[in-house]
């Protein structure tokens, strides 16, 4: 007969406990986190709104509320409307807001279905349609945040104001991040691919007397443009006007510019190392560009606005546009003062504006 200090001993418990009451230890601590930071999240785009009103915006939406808890931050936005003092913004009836719960610097903007863009000074409004307008901001701790929008065969409808010149595009990117070398200055990225104009419309005729005639419009054509800005601090104001006047006078300027045209066998490609604004916002600086291909150069100038309709005529007239070919280009030198744009002592149209 076994003695009683021989029977065998239970197995203690204590193992089977401890990675259990841990898990619940880290999951509650997780918990207080997510909270926390949904609560600070919501706090901090209320001060938004608020120091935005006080700016003069309008600003409406229903009541801020982030969800997706355990490992999302998901924020919806319903009856959007954000319109600055200048009358530019946007009517959107859903714009959805969503974070990684550990990743609070990048956060994911998407708007579905359409949204109605304002225009300043009362141009009137365009309702916007297409696939989904999806943008992502990063880096949002660092002085230069990097931001990128991509959006799917977008469509335009003039509800008001002035005819907006493009009815659709295949795509549309944009964008920012800073410089890997030049401190605050940031690197922009603007590309519009397969978009198309309005129908043509009457113009005005030429001054050397031509009859009036319908604008040359373009067939499917493809926009790129890149540029640094530097002196990037001074764009902090949310009014436009102020901000671009206090950037001018710190010395900001466009560098390092390059752009292209494309459409159907017409190439058109600019450069210019710095380009500036004047008190009015018109660009000031000189630019090369280079025209080439097959088809009517000047009509490719006059629908990217740097050859005014009326100025047409004197510039055929006088021949200030020499012949081209798919083999051999012409280059241009361009100069913006005055708020116009010029070739040689010619002044060909208003110069392009940031307004």
């Amino acid at each position: 007969m076994s003695e009683p200090s021989d029977l065998p001993k239970k197995a203690s418990r204590l193992g089977l406990w401890g990675p259990i009451g841990l898990v619940a230890i880290l999951f509650c601590l997780w918990s207080v986190y997510w909270f926390v930071r949904a609560k600070d999240v919501e706090l901090r785009l209320i001060k938004a709104e608020t120091e935005l009103k006080s700016s003069g915006f309008v600003v409406e939406h229903t009541p801020i509320k982030v969800s997706g808890y355990p490992y999302r931050m998901y924020i919806e936005f319903k009856g959007v409307k954000l319109i600055a003092p200048d009358g530019r913004g946007i009517e959107a009836p859903l714009i959805l807001m969503e974070a990684n719960a550990y990743a609070l610097d990048k956060w994911v903007l998407v708007a579905k279905d359409s949204f109605i863009w304002h225009r300043q000074d009362n141009k009137g409004a365009v309702l916007v349609k297409g696939e989904v307008l999806r943008a992502s901001i990063s880096h949002l701790l660092k002085p230069i945040p990097q931001i990128a929008i991509e959006w799917l065969e977008p469509r335009f409808t003039t509800l008001s104001g002035k005819p907006f010149a493009l009815s659709k595009a295949e795509r549309f990117e944009a964008y920012l991040r800073a410089n890997p070398i030049r401190e605050d200055t940031a690197d922009v990225l603007w590309r519009i691919q397969g978009a198309r104009f309005l129908e043509s419309k009457a113009v005005p005729a030429a001054k050397i007397g031509a009859k009036p005639t319908d604008k040359p419009q373009m067939g499917r054509f493809d926009w790129h443009i890149e540029a640094s800005l530097n002196h990037f601090s001074e764009l902090k104001d949310v009014n436009l006007s102020k901000t671009l006047a206090k950037w001018t006078q710190s010395g900001g300027k466009f560098t390092d510019i390059k752009a292209s045209l494309k459409q159907d066998e017409l190439s058109l490609f600019i450069t210019s190392d710095q380009i500036g604004l004047d008190e009015a916002n018109y660009i000031k600086g000189s630019a090369k560009a280079e025209l080439s291909g097959k088809g009517d150069g000047l009509a490719l100038l006059e629908n990217t606005g740097l050859l005014a309709p009326e100025y047409d005529g004197l510039v055929r007239r006088f021949g200030l546009v020499p012949a081209f070919s798919a083999d051999k280009g012409i280059d241009l030198k361009l100069d913006f003062k005055d708020g116009g744009t010029f070739l040689g002592d010619y002044r060909l149209s208003e110069a392009p504006y940031i307004k």
